[in-house]
């Protein structure tokens, strides 16, 4: 168990948590990497490095700012070896604090954080028994952020998430589940409160419990309505961001408002980011079948977006996913029953959201083969 009495007399001299000024500075670089400007943020790491040179937040900065650099970030992202380098510094660093402290709530939350990333990363592509290792090994450190997560509110970010995906994550993927009877239970609700009281209280976690929170409530919950407000946040505040552009045009694009989607979708026109050309031609593609009810340029777009998305093997496979969709709707229409059913199954085949795969099951069904 957790001893509180050194925590209390400890606390005061805590490098990062207890000073306002240093949370400050790490803020406002925070501010730079969210908002995608890497140049400002690198300058404010260099500012952080100075007053904390061997602190385990100077490498999570860095982490960051790389991956924002090309958001989603997956194994096959150019720059994935840079970013996880940052993460084993960040792991380093923090070991070292807590090989001196034990229990060093510093330590343990920048070292769950780096192996949680590493987690989803492998779990995302499929590797397994890598994504088991370092859920093992942030789940240790976890079980000190359950007894420091009403001192230090920076430990809602990664205990909410830790109660809602302990029990959504092997509902959705099964083959999980045997390995998980040495993890405690989760609890759904708890986590969503957590990940909300996050998104008010944290300092360092604030964005990307937003993010996350917003993630679950668009694909897990299919709650657009609560996600909303989280979206519409993130936007606001950091308008240079075309990720959260994109998690906002799919939230209008779900509640079937298109005159709203239309002008975030034509933001995204001349990205040069080819992700974010997908993006704005699978739901450009949407906005004239359903919208417009142009059929053949909707089916253009919809070819476009798959033109681009061959080049990714796990990346975009949402967006790939709805391209799917839309032709097998559009040639359903036509009356070409072979072919909408083989773009229907590919829908399927692509993507685990529960939306696309009702959606395709039905129009199947439709087909009546």
């Amino acid at each position: 168990m957790f001893c509180f009495s050194w925590l209390d007399s400890y606390s005061q001299r805590l490098p990062l948590f207890n000073n306002k000024e240093r949370i400050a500075l790490v803020k406002k670089g925070g501010n730079y990497i969210y908002n995608m400007q890497p140049d400002s943020a690198k300058i404010i790491i260099e500012q952080v490095k100075v007053i904390l040179p061997n602190h385990p937040v100077v490498p999570m900065m860095e982490a960051l700012n790389i991956a924002w650099t090309e958001m989603p970030i997956y194994s096959s992202s150019k720059i994935f070896n840079s970013h996880i380098s940052a993460l084993d510094r960040v792991i380093e660093l923090s070991e070292n604090l807590q090989d001196k402290v034990n229990n060093h709530p510093e330590g343990v939350f920048f070292e769950m954080s780096a192996r949680g990333l590493k987690a989803e990363y492998y779990a995302k592509e499929g590797s397994y028994m890598k994504s088991l290792s370092e859920a093992r090994k942030m789940y240790s450190l976890l079980k000190q952020g359950f007894d420091l997560v009403d001192k230090y509110p920076e430990f809602l970010f990664p205990i909410g998430l830790y109660n809602y995906f302990r029990e959504k994550y092997p509902e959705r993927h099964p083959i999980y589940k045997p390995f998980l009877w040495v993890f405690k239970s989760g609890d759904i609700e708890k986590g969503l409160l957590q990940l909300d009281n996050a998104t008010k209280v944290g300092v360092l976690t604030k964005i990307e419990a937003n993010l996350y929170i917003s993630y679950i409530y668009l694909r897990y919950e299919k709650n657009t309505s609560v996600a909303k407000k989280y979206l519409i946040s993130l936007v606001d505040e950091y308008p240079n961001n075309t990720y959260f552009k994109s998690k906002l045009i799919e939230y209008f694009m779900l509640k079937k408002n298109y005159d709203k989607a239309l002008p975030l979708i034509n933001s995204l026109k001349n990205n040069t980011d080819d992700y974010y050309k997908m993006c704005n031609y699978v739901f450009y593609g949407t906005y004239l079948e359903k919208s417009q009810l142009e059929m053949k340029n909707a089916q253009l777009y919809y070819e476009k977006t798959l033109e681009l998305g061959n080049q990714y093997a796990l990346k975009a496979s949402y967006f790939k996913s709805l391209a799917n969709i839309g032709l097998g709707r559009v040639h359903a229409l036509r009356g070409i029953k072979t072919l909408a059913f083989e773009y229907f199954e590919k829908a399927i085949e692509i993507d685990d959201n529960d939306l696309i795969i009702k959606e395709a099951e039905e129009g199947i069904l439709k087909l009546d083969l």
